[in-house]
């Protein structure tokens, strides 16, 4: 594994600490994000920034392994959007770090 993989699996596991432990984001986000159908605790997110006032954008793998980019509104649900995206995008690092995570993960299981 290069250097340039082992950052993006080290960032992939702290991000994920957080975000599997509620406290990435305010309970809004979490919220929102599960009503959206997707389990936080079976899947790995990849990024997340913020956006504009009380929003979040990124992309995750959801409890089905597929790759989802997401806009959750943290205060209304009705704004909040999220869209699979195609398999060519998951050749980056982090994409490689955060697949190798949720198999790790779902193994154990």
């Amino acid at each position: 594994m290069g250097i340039r993989q082992q950052k993006a699996d080290i960032e992939i596991r702290a991000l994920n600490n957080l975000f599997h432990s509620y406290k990435l984001a305010s309970t809004g986000f979490y919220e929102n994000i599960e009503l959206l159908g997707i389990n936080v605790q079976d899947s790995i997110l990849i990024w997340i920034a913020p956006d504009s006032g009380n929003t979040f954008i990124g992309e995750l793998l959801n409890q089905e392994k597929k790759l989802i980019r997401f806009d959750i509104d943290c205060d209304e649900l009705f704004l909040s959007e999220i869209e699979f995206i195609e398999a060519q995008k998951k050749n980056s690092p982090l994409n490689k770090a955060a697949l190798m995570l949720f198999d790790s993960i779902n193994s154990i299981t």
